[in-house]
């Protein structure tokens, strides 16, 4: 029989305005989930050094490594070490754009196949030109959203998971801060 992995999803609200408010809650939420033994953590907003601190050594974590500075917002895939389950750090073809906004994993469990793990977290913002170098591809198509079609940040996260499904399987879970009809007013 296979072996069952359990996974959770948490965006832990520490890359918004007013992160040191949070990161006592994202320590918190961290050390409960260690406690309820939770193989795969895919976490979204981490203030950096919190995973680190408050999993101990229960857990490999995968973050962005890539030569580029990090964004604010930053992603991580935690592993729970246990015997028969290895996780490697997973470098995404498209890295360079995305930074720290996804974190990727080669997850092997008992000799099984593979498969890679994303943590996802899309910016909530439409495409910015400035950024169309470190895509470095074709744009993804456009999809019809609220108001009228344009590119989002959520439309590359899929391209870049589109295209890793071609080649691994993947487990992907996350925040793509889609909403149709989202109020960006203040």
């Amino acid at each position: 029989m296979a072996r069952r992995l359990s996974a959770v999803t948490a965006n832990l609200a520490c890359g918004g305005p007013h992160p040191a408010e949070r990161v006592s809650q994202a320590e918190d939420w961290l050390a409960a989930a260690a406690e309820e033994r939770i193989d795969l953590l895919f976490l979204q907003e981490c203030p950096p050094g919190v995973p680190d601190g408050a999993l101990g050594d229960a857990y490999e974590l995968c973050t962005y490594a890539g030569d580029l500075p990090p964004y604010r917002c930053r992603s991580v895939v935690a592993v729970r070490r246990s015997p028969g389950v290895r996780a490697e750090p997973y470098l995404l073809r498209r890295q360079a754009y995305h930074r720290s906004y996804l974190a990727a994993a080669t997850v092997t469990v008992e000799d099984a196949a593979s498969f890679v793990a994303v943590s996802v977290h899309a910016s909530p913002t439409p495409y910015d030109r400035r950024y169309a170098a470190d895509w470095g591809a074709p744009l993804p198509p456009v999809r019809p959203v609220a108001v009228r079609p344009q590119l989002w940040d959520a439309d590359f996260v899929l391209a870049t998971l589109q295209d890793l499904a071609r080649d691994h399987d993947v487990l992907a879970a996350g925040d793509l801060n889609e909403a149709r009809g989202y109020d960006t007013s203040d």
